[in-house]
């Protein structure tokens, strides 16, 4: 047992070399990815796959809150910030990252599923989702542009494993609920796929973290934030499992599932 964790007091500057080399990193998949949902609608001839993409850059607006519950820590002074709420200030490399993120895989998964994507495909995307989610956090954390501190559990190359599942979850959850919704609202109204990706982030993050948040944050043995790292874990693969049974339900009074208006 010890005290509650505090962030690391030598990680108070930003490196501004780390901070442009990260920033850097940044800009290709979010290119390439921007490109791929500007592609998508033109092939589905409709801007949903445009407003789905943006709309992981606006939850964006939850990252600070993440943070402190989660325990990351970006070196505060010398950030280049997009915004900060509960003393916490939250990068523009962030920023980028959630856009290509959580936005972009979250297209893929609604493009896929409507060109027939199984309950199968959803679980090897959610693998593919993990894979990305460590590529995109190991780097940053190997130049020491950001940290987590405390008694992170399944700690490698200094990334929790732990996240990878819940931030990976989040993108599957929200292409099923975009494939699932959208077609039940009228067009004008699908501005709402804006709201639906950070809605869905939220839900797995509070749902499936929110147990080893509060353990994270209290003076918890090694072994307890292990435990409750391995059931937020289960609990996101649950959401994955239930998203990819929601996916491929039939309409009432149909064995065959809704065809979607692209």
């Amino acid at each position: 047992m010890g005290p509650v964790p505090t962030p690391p007091p030598e990680m108070a500057v930003m490196n501004p070399a780390l901070q442009h080399q990260f920033l850097s990193m940044q800009y290709p998949p979010v290119a390439l990815l921007g490109a791929y949902a500007i592609w998508i609608a033109f092939k589905h001839k409709s801007i949903v796959p445009i407003f789905i993409y943006l709309g992981g850059g606006l939850a964006y607006l939850a990252e600070p809150l993440v943070n402190v519950l989660g325990l990351v820590w970006f070196p505060q002074e010398g950030l280049q910030a997009v915004w900060g709420t509960l003393g916490r200030k939250v990068p523009l490399f962030g920023f980028l990252a959630y856009l290509w993120f959580l936005g972009g895989m979250t297209v893929i998964l609604y493009d896929r599923l409507h060109t027939g994507l199984t309950g199968r495909g959803i679980w090897i995307a959610y693998g593919i989702f993990v894979l990305a989610e460590c590529a995109l956090e190991i780097p940053g954390l190997q130049i020491g542009a950001f940290t987590y501190y405390g008694n992170q559990p399944f700690v490698v190359l200094k990334f929790p494993l732990w996240w990878a599942f819940v931030n990976a979850g989040a993108p599957i959850v929200a292409g099923v609920l975009c494939y699932r919704m959208l077609p039940r609202i009228a067009p004008p109204l699908r501005f709402v796929a804006l709201y639906a990706v950070g809605f869905s982030n939220a839900v797995v993050m509070a749902g499936s973290a929110f147990p080893l948040f509060f353990a994270l944050n209290v003076p918890a043995s090694p072994l307890v934030t292990h435990l409750v790292g391995a059931l937020t874990i289960a609990t996101s693969c649950f959401f994955v499992y239930v998203a990819a049974l929601s996916a491929n339900l039939p309409e009432r009074g149909s064995e065959r599932p809704l065809a979607h208006p692209r």
